[in-house]
């Protein structure tokens, strides 16, 4: 079974047809390349399959589930993502915090709450214990020392 189906996927802007009637399948493992001059349309295929742009007519199949008509995050969250030609977007930012902001998706509470230890609730605390009198915020996660 394909990991990625595009079956005749087209796009089109005003009058300008940029993708026309492509199909192809990726099976999982397998790497493929779309090669081609300047406007040729391979930055909206990337586009199209990660839900950027609409599609004007066929359909994107990932795992077997059409995900044509679905909002970009909801494809990001089936596994589909893209990164973008800026790559000085975050230069302020460190190597560490650049991966986390990519992987927040994939965090049920937020990439620095996945690291970071959990902070108990105060009923799940030994009697008499407060877990420390000083919470701690990183960039909006919330934690407590041990």
């Amino acid at each position: 079974m394909a990991l990625l189906e595009l079956k005749n996927v087209s796009k089109n802007f005003g009058k300008l047809q940029a993708v026309s009637n492509l199909d192809f399948t990726v099976a999982k493992g397998d790497v493929h390349t779309l090669i081609g001059p300047n406007g040729a349309g391979k930055t909206t295929v990337f586009n199209l399959i990660t839900g950027i742009f609409p599609l004007t007519s066929g359909r994107v199949l990932f795992d077997g589930e059409d995900i044509t008509s679905l909002e970009s995050h909801q494809i990001a969250q089936r596994g589909i993502a893209r990164s973008f030609q800026q790559t000085f977007l975050f230069m302020q930012s460190t190597v560490l915090e650049n991966i986390l902001i990519g992987f927040h998706m994939h965090c049920k509470a937020g990439a620095l709450k996945e690291f970071l230890p959990h902070r108990k609730r105060q009923e799940d605390r030994p009697e008499g214990k407060t877990g420390g009198s000083r919470d701690n915020r990183v960039y909006g996660a919330e934690w407590s020392e041990k």
